[in-house]
């Protein structure tokens, strides 16, 4: 019986890195793993384990070792693809990816925007399914601590389980449910001594 998955995401950044690529699988043998930023005509010579799941968008493209027919498509857009994975033994998952705008091309507050825009259709999605088991992974092109991160109408990532498992946000008489981010649990639940502070 499963009790875990283990995903991996990288932005690739369109580089070819056949050697990198296949030397991550072989080494941490994920569930799942996530490219972001393909190369156009990338030759794709991975473990034969893995099978290839097509995504609407150029920039995503999902491996795993699970097959097609474990993955429900519920929602493609051109920078996120959003699935249900159904595996034996383990409670359905909707399991989210997703390139986020970029700050190249994006203010801190059209980010913060379009992160509200992207929570509300996540909740619209675990109602329209339901499902509240939520996994969303991918390159958000944001600090972990920045406002469309963690504003509560974004996509409210806290530094800890603790806090997560409170399960929801109460803000002007509205709930908002939490995600634990664990890239901010490097300062927080996952760093030596107690998870940074108000300023830190």
């Amino acid at each position: 019986m499963r009790n875990s998955l283990k995903i991996i995401c990288w932005n690739i950044g369109k580089k070819e890195i056949h050697y990198e690529l296949e030397r991550l699988l072989n080494t941490f043998k994920p569930d799942i793993f996530i490219a972001l930023e393909p190369p156009d005509q990338m030759d794709w010579s991975l473990p034969a384990i893995y099978h290839l799941h097509q995504s609407m968008g150029e920039k995503i493209a999902i491996f795993s070792i699970f097959p097609e027919h474990f993955f429900q498509i519920i929602k493609e857009e051109p920078h996120y693809t959003a699935r249900i994975l159904s595996v034996e033994g383990m409670d359905e998952i909707l399991l989210i990816a997703i390139h986020f705008i970029s700050k190249i091309h994006f203010s801190n507050e059209h980010q913060a925007n379009e992160a509200n825009l992207i929570s509300q259709e996540v909740r619209n999605l675990e109602q329209s399914v339901g499902i509240k088991k939520t996994v969303i992974v991918g390159d958000f092109n944001m600090n972990p601590y920045e406002s469309g991160m963690t504003n509560t109408s974004g996509f409210n990532a806290v530094m800890t389980q603790n806090i997560a498992k409170k399960v929801e946000k109460t803000f002007l008489f509205k709930k908002y449910p939490y995600f634990y981010n664990p890239m901010w649990g490097l300062l927080g639940d996952l760093s030596k001594g107690v998870p940074g502070s108000y300023y830190y």
